[in-house]
């Protein structure tokens, strides 16, 4: 009661994320499961660069780099998809809520279920890294920054998604959809850090990847809590995440409404 008094009209935002956390909760036995398939993969990364000499900011990078990643994740283009499909989207859209920002509460509830569950992971493979073969360059001085980034990060990664997401409304097919779906996941997969540095691409390529939103998916975040970037390329990248935040969210909209008009138009 208290909390409803605090929030008021905006409790209903709070029961969104509540009822998300508890739709997402597992058993013991998938925290197990969920938990070895992201150790195995993150090291299986790090030790590949481990066997090509890579020095120790490369291999802090790409293990924590991955960790963030996780914990910023966002594939709720899942969702939005399937209620597109099943045209379960327009009992969505007579409620009074804006469909976007609600799916967008909805998936801040499901992560915080996840981390819980990937936090422990997390140290683990850090701890079986560091005590094996890669030393981890840890900076605690700048965890506060990079705790700030991630509201970005993740707010980021799900408007991308949206953005995913809504090629549903153009694409008849569910088969045709999910090649769109799997090439993003891919170029996401490239482009984003988690898998090579961006540093490591030709000079020309980086200077161009470094200014695209997937650089704040990893890169950026990576740059700041490893010290490569001074107090004011930190507030430039503050500002830059929060630019591509609104302008992506903008152009979200922009197709979402296409999206609508054509799926009224032909009666999907």
């Amino acid at each position: 009661m208290a909390l409803t008094k605090l929030l008021g009209k905006n409790y209903k935002w709070w029961y969104i994320i509540w009822f998300s956390i508890t739709r997402e909760s597992v058993g013991f036995k998938g925290f197990i499961v969920y938990q070895f398939s992201n150790i195995v993969r993150i090291l299986t990364t790090v030790y590949i660069w481990y066997l090509a000499n890579a020095d120790t900011f490369t291999i802090s990078y790409l293990l924590l780099g991955q960790i963030y990643k996780s914990i910023v994740e966002n594939t709720y283009y899942f969702r939005i998809s399937d209620l597109i499909y099943t045209s379960t989207i327009s009992s969505d859209l007579l409620q009074p809520k804006p469909f976007l920002f609600t799916q967008f509460v909805k998936s801040i509830g499901a992560r915080i279920v996840k981390n819980i569950y990937f936090v422990f992971g997390a140290v683990v493979g850090v701890l079986i890294a560091s005590l094996t073969f890669a030393p981890v360059q840890l900076s605690f001085a700048n965890l506060f920054l990079l705790i700030l980034m991630v509201p970005i990060s993740f707010t980021l990664n799900f408007i991308l998604g949206a953005l995913v997401g809504c090629i549903a409304f153009f694409v008849r097919d569910r088969r045709d959809y999910e090649g769109y779906r799997n090439s993003y996941e891919a170029i996401l997969f490239a482009i984003s850090g988690v898998a090579i540095p961006l540093y490591k691409f030709p000079f020309w390529l980086f200077k161009i990847l470094e200014f695209l939103p997937t650089a704040w998916i990893i890169h950026h975040p990576m740059q700041i809590y490893l010290g490569k970037y001074n107090t004011n390329q930190t507030i430039l990248v503050f500002l830059g995440g929060l630019t591509w935040c609104i302008v992506l969210y903008i152009l979200a909209k922009i197709i979402f409404k296409l999206g609508l008009k054509r799926n009224e138009s032909v009666g999907l």
